[in-house]
């Protein structure tokens, strides 16, 4: 049986690497923007072009996991080949904490813990917050860390957990409250276990470098201006039970869903008497409030509160404890559950190497404008439409990005935002680009007009056409359009 596990772990892996090797430039939303601004990073000092357009922003930020990988990557490669080795490390990290964590929690190599990998492919991944995934991985090593600290006594695991913790608070925002959160479980189970404030205050010591990272970040770099209002209950709830296996096919997500429950209850019967371990379960408890509590925009991070479903899925997955299963008993639950995960990471696949395929053809189509233009995003996104059809549709969202790429664009949408990424646009454009269908009016034509060079328009109305008149059509791709304003 431990044979057994030992493949169906490697088997995972190489099946969750196999997307980020064989598509050129996944087509993972954010992530496009990021390669792009990885490009421009990289070449700053080696390129008027982009001197002229964008400036160094470094400083003390979360969420700079990616950056620091793929940005010196980008000196000596390409943006597209580092960018995809930091998701093949993101992969890696998730999967390591998943089972560093499995197997101090469980004391095994463990089929949860391979069940585990496969929520790296969350909706926050799939939209390209690869980041946030990279430092959830992280922050899974620091738990079984600190789970180690407990079991052995000894102190030097302690010193390991709080190292980890403030990666955690250098690779994202979110994954070091995630572990923030953790380090309070284990010091809230503590006190409940009567164990005294000192144990407590150790194990929320593991998380103090982090969190004085996240708190001078809060304090003195992050830009709260544009915060925006919290997510209504239904939008909580749909993120809680269905943003970490997303299939991008509306009649697949809830079979899914529905066959990893069965696998679920049927072992809870199968495996009792059935226990939970405090700490992991008041951490998995206290992630799904905040994803209702936590603000949906904040800091320049958007659908914020929705990412701390990854940690009470992963906790959650851990917390019960039974006696191990005998093989013949074990093995239809296994059988039903890795038959959804296996059928949903291959549409998945499918589904990355449909639309990189899309944003090929979009590239090609964006390397038609001169270098060194201004290059204008407006894509409209339909607020109705199922998860799995807005997940297709955000996967080609920054397709424009890759202008800065192949053209030295100007490109006012790639990300540059204040006190959170390494980058800032010399002159401020009009960089409004995600519209809901049928709001023709909260476009500003008169600064795409005044502004931009080209308009890169998706799913646009013939009415906001009409109101960019005079323009020259360079192409179309799919359903969406490259125009030179006139």
């Amino acid at each position: 049986m431990t044979r057994a596990r030992i493949v169906a772990a490697a088997f995972t892996v190489a099946l969750l690497l196999l997307p980020t090797l064989v598509v050129g430039v996944p087509p993972l939303s954010d992530y496009v923007n990021h390669i792009a601004r990885a490009h421009v990073l990289a070449h700053l000092g080696d390129s008027e072009a982009y001197r002229a357009a964008y400036a160094s922003a470094w400083g003390p930020y979360p969420n700079l996991a990616f950056d620091l990988v793929a940005v010196p990557l980008t000196k000596v490669a390409s943006a597209e080949l580092a960018g995809r080795v930091f998701l093949a490390l993101t992969v890696l990290v998730f999967s390591a904490g998943c089972h560093a964590l499995g197997k101090a929690a469980l004391g095994r190599l463990s089929w949860r813990a391979t069940a585990a990998c496969f929520f790296v492919m969350c909706e926050p991944f799939l939209l390209g917050y690869a980041s946030f995934t990279f430092g959830v991985g992280l922050a899974l090593l620091a738990t079984a860390a600190l789970l180690r600290a407990h079991q052995t006594r000894r102190t030097a695991w302690l010193g390991v957990a709080a190292g980890l913790g403030l990666l955690v608070a250098i690779s994202h925002a979110a994954a070091i409250v995630t572990f923030g959160i953790v380090a309070a479980s284990f010091a809230l189970a503590r006190l409940l276990e009567g164990a005294g404030p000192r144990v407590a205050l150790r194990d929320l010591a593991a998380a103090a470098p982090g969190g004085g990272y996240f708190l001078l970040w809060l304090l003195v770099y992050a830009d709260r201006s544009n915060d925006k209002s919290w997510a209504s209950p239904g939008t909580s709830v749909r993120m809680l039970a269905t943003s970490i296996l997303p299939s991008y096919e509306p009649r697949a997500d809830l079979p899914i869903l529905a066959a990893l429950m069965i696998a679920a209850a049927v072992w809870v019967v199968l495996a009792r008497p059935v226990k939970l371990d405090r700490p992991l379960s008041i951490a998995a408890a206290l992630c799904a409030v905040a994803v209702f509590v936590a603000p949906s925009d904040f800091a320049g991070s958007y659908e914020a509160n929705g990412r701390y479903a990854l940690g009470a899925w992963v906790f959650a997955l851990f917390s019960p404890r039974a006696k191990e299963l005998p093989v013949l008993r074990a093995a239809p639950v296994v059988a039903l559950a890795f038959a959804a995960l296996l059928g949903r990471q291959l549409l998945v696949t499918r589904s990355w190497l449909e639309l990189g395929r899309e944003l090929g053809e979009q590239r090609a189509l964006l390397r038609h404008i001169a270098d060194r233009d201004v290059v204008a995003n407006v894509t409209f996104l339909d607020p109705r439409a199922p998860r799995s059809t807005r997940l297709r549709q955000l996967a080609l969202l920054h397709a424009p990005a890759l202008a800065a790429i192949d053209r030295q664009a100007v490109v006012p949408t790639l990300y540059a935002i204040r006190g959170v990424q390494p980058l800032a646009h010399t002159t401020p454009r009009y960089a409004a680009h995600r519209f809901k269908t049928g709001e023709l009016d909260s476009v500003d034509t008169t600064r795409l007009r005044a502004e931009a060079d080209v308009v890169w328009l998706c799913r646009a109305p013939e009415p906001l056409l009409a109101k960019l008149q005079p323009v020259e059509e360079l192409g179309r791709s799919g359903d969406c359009v490259l125009v030179r304003i006139r």
